[in-house]
């Protein structure tokens, strides 16, 4: 091991642009300076640079942007082997403990290679894919295309863990570097709260117009300026609107050519463009502005002007794109995708109603309060290096060393060590569930029946959730409205049952519930599993079921609990079938949740009547048994709503709110909404259980497990 008289240091390079200008390279040193950590930057010069301080800044000059393919290819070659010939300087100075690259392009890995061989990690910050900036800049497939490509996946695989801004390019990572998901981190670029507070409007901004618009960023040719000028022009020309200003703030190749586009399309005299702005004057403007302006149309960008909007609560005007829609959610008005004449039409209804304006706006301010602001990001980004070096005054140890001090740690220490082991098991639990060929065959072992039950050859309807769903109704519900017992496979609580159930050609039930009311219902019943893990392994369960989607029906909790019958109606429409549908009597509901309260007794009768082996007659002659033997029932297996249990969930309500845990909130919330979307039998039904949803989240859902 090595002697620490320093705090950890780490270096940080980014090639696109210096770190004056690199607004999430500053939250990033930040995060990384207020918690103890040293750290160099490797970057182009600048004169703002300096106005950083507390850091080790180490700079490079570099030509202006590429315009040709040859001047691409001179760009990367300038900055890579001024960035390699930096950071050997500052290796030689003073060794780092770790390496992190920021942004494109992905031929940087090989400068990490010879300090990953003297133990330094290296940490991929992938913000964009340079295969498609490319093709966005040349429009072309070519050999330099495909070369990119390929260094971005010997990126990926070298890097020991990955950063990235949200879940479809994390899935883009996986997909395309051959990357296990849990080495890759979502960490989102969220403005910080303290710099978004109100401030008064500077009227003079509008260039005495009534209303201001704003665009915010670099202008390249991936950034669309030319669309949002388009759609200027067809709201000043065809919509007769000459009372708002339009300033596009920000520099870059196809600057000059949006303001000759803004005379050409007759604009001029109500655009402005102010050029790159410190990121207080920005402010400024988006203090003063009415609405925002967003013309990306790429599907793997999480804009960041939009969480800058969000964060003045100004709305804006988008194109209708996943990750648009994911972020903005009701902040954000969409037009269909590169629909010009769509999106200034939305910016005219905006414009007219200033009501809408200050709702959406609010939405947009309440979102970036909860999930999107860097103070919620910063907990899993600090957690990446805390895993790989450990804490700033706490360095990693050899395994060797670490193992001779858990045996000879105290009791507490290896209580400590114990807990590791079993978030290990669960993880590794976790990840064995979504095989059918590893782990049904071990729970066929485990679960010899009658509960829970395996898919099998005679298997006639599947009914799985992750922990917590309202599993137990469901089974109880189905077989009770039968007249006949039906073979079910239920209870497992794996993927890899519902996966091989629709490789059989079996029907299949998911069921889901929203993740902070199945969460808090789980570690009430299970207090030593830990939220993160809980989180990650609600998410993995209905993330790997998404590519079997078609060979199985949803049910959300509020539905399936509130409305059975049309849930079962559902699977028979989708499969054939003709299952009877529970009627949700008060004499039906009653026999269930006698069921469901008897269920700790653990009779063989009962469980039998779960996977259809027993009928309804011998079920009730048990359960009438059963009503004699209330004292030896076991609490745990009660599962019924009760006071002590919400109780405990109010109580683990602060815990859900961590900021460390907002990206796995928002990872596991992203896999519910797709769900409720699968789930919806129309557009009427989808907004009924939405709402129904919400009211479980917001009464900390205390409804049927």
């Amino acid at each position: 091991m090595r002697s620490r008289a320093k705090p950890f240091r780490i270096l940080l390079i980014v090639e696109n642009v210096p770190l004056a200008r690199d607004h999430r390279l500053q939250k990033q040193v930040g995060s990384l300076l207020a918690h103890g950590y040293r750290v160099s930057v490797i970057c182009r010069r600048d004169p703002d640079n300096g106005a950083f301080p507390g850091i080790d800044l180490l700079e490079y000059d570099l030509p202006g942007d590429a315009q040709s393919k040859a001047g691409f290819i001179r760009e990367y070659g300038i900055s890579w082997t001024s960035a390699a010939r930096l950071a050997l300087k500052s290796f030689v100075s003073e060794p780092f403990d770790a390496i992190q690259i920021s942004g494109t392009p992905d031929i940087y890995f090989a400068i990490a290679a010879p300090f990953r061989l003297l133990g330094r990690p290296l940490i991929l910050d992938q913000r964009d894919l340079s295969p498609e900036l490319y093709e966005a800049r040349y429009g072309k497939r070519d050999r330099i295309y495909r070369t990119l490509l390929r260094c971005e996946r010997a990126s990926y695989r070298a890097a020991d863990h990955i950063i990235t801004v949200n879940e479809t390019l994390r899935t883009t990572i996986a997909r395309r570097g051959g990357v296990p998901l849990e080495k890759i981190t979502v960490v989102g670029n969220g403005p910080r709260l303290a710099h978004c507070e109100p401030r008064p409007p500077l009227p003079e901004l509008k260039h005495g117009k009534r209303f201001l618009a704003c665009w915010v960023g670099m202008m390249n040719p991936q950034d669309s300026v030319d669309v949002a000028l388009q759609a200027v022009a067809h709201l000043v020309h065809t919509h007769n609107r000459t009372d708002c200003h339009f300033a596009f703030i920000g520099e870059g190749d196809t600057r000059a050519s949006c303001q000759e586009l803004a005379r050409e399309l007759g604009i001029d005299q109500y655009v402005s463009f102010p050029g790159w702005l410190p990121e207080k004057q920005v402010f400024r403007y988006l203090a003063t502005a009415d609405v925002g302006l967003e013309p990306n149309l790429e599907e793997i960008v999480s804009p960041v002007k939009g969480m800058e909007y969000m964060a003045f609560a100004l709305p804006f005007v988008a194109f209708n794109l996943p990750e648009t829609r994911q972020l903005a959610g009701e902040a954000a008005a969409y037009a269909p995708r590169g629909d010009v004449d769509a999106f200034a039409d939305l910016l005219d209804d905006l414009l007219n109603d200033g009501e809408l304006r200050a709702q959406m706006g609010q939405a947009g301010r309440r979102r970036v309060e909860e999930t999107i602001a860097w103070e919620n990001q910063e907990g899993p980004y600090l957690t990446i290096y805390r895993r790989l070096l450990g804490t700033p005054d706490a360095p990693r140890q050899s395994v060797g060393v670490a193992a001779r001090v858990a045996a000879t740690a105290p009791a507490p220490v290896r209580d400590t060590l114990s807990h590791t082991r079993a978030r290990a098991r669960l993880r590794v639990r976790t990840r064995l569930a979504e095989s059918p060929r590893l782990y049904l065959p071990f729970a066929r072992r485990k679960y010899p029946g009658p509960s829970p039950q395996v898919v099998g050859a005679d298997t006639e309807l599947l009914i799985e959730a992750y922990t917590r769903c309202a599993t137990t109704f469901a089974v109880y519900a189905l077989q009770l409205a039968q007249e006949r017992p039906v073979r079910l496979a239920h209870h497992l609580h794996a993927p890899a049952q519902v996966i091989e159930a629709v490789r059989r050609g079996v029907p299949a039930l998911v069921l889901i519930r929203e993740p902070r009311a199945t969460i808090l219902s789980q570690l009430v019943r299970e207090p030593n599993v830990v939220m993160a893990d809980a989180l990650y392994a609600y998410a993995r369960f209905y993330e790997s079921l998404l590519p079997y989607a078609e060979g199985f029906v949803v049910g959300e909790f509020a539905e399936v609990t509130n409305d059975f019958a049309a849930v079962v109606r559902r699977v028979n429409q989708r499969f054939g079938t003709d299952f009877v549908p529970f009627v949700a009597t008060e004499e039906n509901l009653r026999e269930c949740f006698a069921l469901i309260e008897s269920r700790g007794a653990l009779s063989p009768v009962q469980l039998g009547f779960e996977s259809g082996l027993v009928s309804r007659e011998e079920v009730r002659a048990e359960l009438e048994r059963l009503r004699h033997r209330r004292a030896t029932l076991d609490t745990k297996e009660a599962w019924m709503p009760s006071e002590q249990r919400q109780a405990a969930k109010e109580a683990l309500a602060e815990r859900w709110q961590q900021p460390q845990l907002a990206s796995a909130r928002e990872r596991a919330r992203r896999i519910y909404t797709i769900f409720v979307q699968l789930s919806a039998r129309s557009d009427g039904d989808r907004a009924q259980w939405s709402a129904r949803s919400d009211g479980d989240r917001t009464q900390g859902s205390s409804g049927q497990p």
